[in-house]
């Protein structure tokens, strides 16, 4: 009964670990993806804010120079909507002779006391009253202005925004279509932070903005990566259980006294310590759902597991591949076309570096003795196969000899490339040479599959599980699970092709030509035409918000 209760006590404390495992998960990532929220949002918001443009201002229309429609100029500033409670005065000023706008604004506020809703502040008769906005315009003066409430007041350069929005259908005389754009212009403007201004509404956010929507796609395409890479680890893990008895069998069927076995056998070591790592690394892992794939360090959590189970998937071909060409069972052809078809892989870049070099005009190099050995080296693996076949050869044998071959390839190659770029006579081969060599310092992973062509004869070979490459003994001699990083045995190669495409790229280099346009016909400036007078009222101390300019 104790031991029962205590297991069921055990289970209890799995299932709440899991439940605050998943609930910690998704409250990271609800408060990750809202801060990142809030920065994307802080643009549009300190745009746009406050929101609620809703408010629908009363207006008066007081037409003096008779150039408006007043009920449909007065009706079209009605649907404008504004942030907040305005009054909208629209008045012309007619004469020739005015010079001081502001002034003459003034002049008509004062003669508009007594009406029901005063221009100017009935408690601060230097002032405009609150949320008046006062939009003029003087068409034979060719004059326009704009005054504003203290409550309501905008600063001198948006202003002249609002006057700007006018002008060009004031040049045209559509007076009407003028003031309509002012109207829509100081309600967009009106109630923004800090009064608008660029620092609040765009220098700040729009950074913030940007680097909320860069780190909220990074973060959510790294989650999204995570489960990804996630199926296709459980995948690779999935073969590689299933295929584990294989192996083992495979193992048992190696000949003791072919080399080749006994290098397996060391590989083979590696194999079952790392498959046990891995089985409790992922257990470890568990079964991430939901959330719990964008969790910090996840992606590159599961992708080493991937990897890890991916070199066991290798190894687990190559022990097959040895097996069957040591014990030439029914599969070696298979097998063997499996492990030459790298070398045909390598001879054709070889060949393709011959063509390349030909082509050059900046490379006097001849390479006739290169393309002959090529086709010695191709019969060359037609006879092994043929005397393998015949039981001319052991299969060890054969295996050393396309060893051989494989390296005598890397080496014929590496000489051509290295001579041909010390024979380069263009004004570049400093700079092709300096790339040539930064791209023998690249890492290439070897698990991958080539392809291969000469004339009607094509292949193909799973790199990965090749037995002539793996060469010394898993991880540096220390077949410890735990330091899996160190498996350069396996973990980078270059081939011969991968060798070739540098030397081709760091050959091909010039440098790409660049040219200035430039456009005359003006200054490049914008602005609004004539000068602009502020707070400048003629006949008094009046201090109200307000400005005029010319167009």
């Amino acid at each position: 009964m104790a031991s029962s209760s205590s297991w069921q006590e055990v289970i209890v404390l799995r299932v709440a670990f899991r439940i605050l495992r998943a609930t910690s998960s998704s409250l990271s990532f609800i408060v990750s993806v809202s801060v990142l929220t809030v920065l994307i949002l802080s643009l549009p918001v300190m745009w746009f804010w406050p929101f609620g443009r809703t408010h629908h201002p009363t207006v008066e229309i007081d037409d003096r120079a008779s150039i408006l429609s007043d009920e449909s100029v007065a009706d079209s500033i009605r649907d404008v909507g504004f942030r907040q409670d305005v009054h909208v005065v629209v008045v012309s000023v007619p004469g020739y002779m005015i010079d001081d706008l502001n002034g003459e604004v003034l002049k008509y506020a004062r003669a508009h006391q007594n009406s029901p809703r005063p221009w100017i502040s009935s408690s601060n008769s230097n002032y405009w009253s609150d949320g008046t906005v006062i939009l003029a315009v003087a068409p034979d003066s060719r004059k326009v202005g704009c005054y504003f409430g203290k409550d309501v007041r905008l600063p001198l350069s948006q202003q002249a925004s609002i006057q700007s929005a006018a002008k060009k259908a004031f040049n045209d005389h559509k007076w009407d279509d003028g003031i309509l754009a002012m109207a829509k212009k100081t309600a967009d403007l009106l109630g923004r932070p800090a009064e608008g201004s660029w620092l609040t509404t765009f220098i700040i956010p729009a950074p913030a903005s940007m680097i909320g929507i860069w780190a909220l796609r990074k973060y959510l395409r790294r989650g999204l990566r995570a489960r990804v890479v996630g199926k296709e680890l459980t995948e690779s893990y999935s073969r590689v259980s299933l295929g584990d008895e294989d192996v083992k069998l495979n193992m048992r069927t190696i000949p003791e006294n072919e080399p080749y076995g006994a290098r397996v056998r060391m590989w083979y070591r590696w194999y079952c310590q790392e498959y046990a790592s891995i089985t409790r690394d992922l257990q470890a892992l568990g079964c991430p759902r939901g959330p719990q794939w964008f969790a910090w360090r996840m992606l590159k959590r599961v992708s080493r597991l991937k990897k890890r189970a991916v070199m066991l998937e290798s190894l687990g071909a190559t022990i097959s591949n040895t097996a069957s060409i040591l014990n030439m069972s029914s599969t070696w052809e298979k097998a063997w076309e499996n492990e030459q078809g790298r070398v045909q892989e390598d001879l054709q870049a070889l060949r393709s570096l011959c063509d390349t070099i030909s082509a050059s005009r900046d490379v006097p190099l001849g390479v006739k003795k290169e393309r002959k050995w090529i086709k010695e080296q191709r019969s060359r693996l037609g006879d092994i196969e043929i005397a393998l076949a015949s039981g001319r050869t052991r299969p060890s044998d054969a295996l050393d000899e396309l060893e051989r071959t494989a390296q005598s390839v890397r080496e014929k190659a590496l000489d051509l490339m290295r001579r041909a770029v010390n024979a380069d006579t263009s004004k570049y081969a400093e700079e092709r040479r300096r790339r040539y060599f930064a791209s023998l310092d690249s890492e290439h992973d070897v698990v991958r599959a080539g392809q291969w062509l000469f004339s009607s004869d094509d292949g193909g070979s799973n790199h990965s599980s090749n037995t002539y490459q793996f060469s010394g003994s898993p991880l540096g001699g220390d077949a410890s699970s735990s330091g899996w990083e160190g498996a350069g045995w396996l973990g980078s190669f270059t081939s011969v092709s991968d060798l070739v495409v540098g030397y081709e790229s760091a050959a091909s280099y010039a440098p790409t030509t660049s040219g200035s346009s430039s456009y005359s016909g003006g200054d490049g400036s914008s602005g609004y035409s004539g000068s602009s007078s502020s707070a400048d009222y003629s006949g008094g101390d009046f201090s109200g918000s307000g400005s005029s300019s010319s167009f």
